[in-house]
């Protein structure tokens, strides 16, 4: 019984050993190692969001961030949203960054940027205080209305005078 026992621990040492390796050379990704990076460490560090002048906010048709209604009408649609971010938040568990724009989320839409596309954008944290564009398509979330991107292009910065 001792020889069974023995041999089971070792081959279970062996594929436990071989497993990330052999999982890698798949086309898959080792399990996670630890806890994700923060979107700031990942980010692009050469690279920014496009800038736009203020004047071509209106003619991009978009919805003010604080209209929940109207966006909550657009569920489904690709939409454009603007507003001014109030805070950027990332949990602890780093999974996502959400960009608000009231300093009650839920007066307002939210974006967010899943982990899976955080080194796609610069640090979202320089997103706060400023006013920007951002296209995508609304879906809902708790009934809040919000917009997913996966594309720093989604996101444009309007430049104030």
């Amino acid at each position: 019984m001792t020889t069974v026992r023995t041999l089971s621990i070792a081959l279970l040492a062996t594929l436990c050993a071989c497993a990330p390796a052999a999982f890698a050379q798949s086309g898959g990704a080792p399990p996670a190692a630890g806890p994700r990076k923060a979107q700031h460490e990942v980010a692009v560090k050469d690279a920014a969001f496009a800038v736009v002048p203020a004047n071509d906010v209106a003619g991009a048709g978009a919805v003010g961030a604080g209209d929940v209604e109207a966006l909550k009408a657009r569920a489904g649609k690709e939409t454009t949203l603007v507003g001014k971010v109030v805070s950027v938040f990332q949990p602890e568990s780093r999974s996502i960054v959400l960009l608000n724009f009231a300093r009650n989320y839920k007066d307002a839409a939210t974006v967010g940027v899943k982990a899976e596309h955080f080194a796609a954008f610069p640090d979202l944290r320089g997103l706060e205080g400023k006013q920007v564009l951002v296209t995508g398509k609304v879906t809902l979330y708790r009934d809040r209305p919000q917009i997913l991107i996966e594309k720093r292009a989604q996101v444009r910065v309007v430049k104030t005078p």
